[in-house]
């Protein structure tokens, strides 16, 4: 019984709530990065993820250099995509 309480708890400790960012060449790094409400470029995105996030970059060119800061895990990734 102790066994499976500890499991349950180590699963509850250690549950990440993730959430996905939007870039578009039509938004503003001052915006929320929501989807309604995007950020300008890819740089101001990756700034924001932690670990389980997603950033989705819409279609467009987005001249600029990027550095990813943060890490995720194997089981919560930091994910970038198109």
């Amino acid at each position: 019984m102790r066994y499976i309480i500890a499991i349950i708890a180590s699963i509850l400790c250690c549950d990440v709530i993730s959430a996905t960012y939007y870039v578009a060449t039509t938004g503003s790094n001052s915006n929320s990065g929501a989807s309604g409400s995007p950020w300008a470029t890819i740089a101001k995105g990756v700034t924001n993820l932690v670990a389980g996030d997603t950033l989705i970059v819409s279609n467009g060119v987005f001249n600029e250099y990027v550095t990813v800061a943060n890490s995720g895990t194997l089981a919560n990734r930091i994910t970038v995509q198109a």
